[in-house]
């Protein structure tokens, strides 16, 4: 990916501007910008990064063999209250044959003024 092509994020920035920000280490604001860095870091297989932002207490052992084709981001919810958040989102990606869907409701958690992806709620 080029740093002047947009964010697959879909923030309609430059990924540079976006995504890139959080990605060379700049701790994301809010919930939904941690969010959409980690789904850019999918769509990348940025295997460090997702695991730096994947709460300690529940991170598995993240493995990126047959990571798909990510093709869009749709978010539909996103909140946080205090140090609790919360994003209500849909992820496209392409498979053998067709365009996929998944959605997942994700709780995040705010620690030493970082952001973290705490546990997915699969719909």
């Amino acid at each position: 990916m080029l740093e002047h092509d947009a964010c697959p994020c879909g923030s309609k920035k430059t990924y540079e501007t976006c995504c890139g920000v959080f990605h060379q280490g700049t701790p994301a604001p809010t919930p939904e910008a941690l969010m959409r860095s980690r789904y850019v870091a999918f769509v990348q297989a940025n295997l460090n990064y997702l695991q730096e932002t994947w709460h300690a207490t529940t991170r598995p052992q993240l493995n990126l063999q047959g990571n798909p084709e990510w093709v869009q981001l749709q978010v539909i919810d996103s909140w946080q209250r205090g140090v609790k958040g919360f994003v209500h989102f849909r992820a496209f990606y392409k498979d053998e044959c067709s365009l996929q869907m998944m959605e997942e409701k994700s709780n995040f958690v705010r620690e030493n003024e970082r952001w973290f992806y705490l546990e997915p709620e699969q719909i």
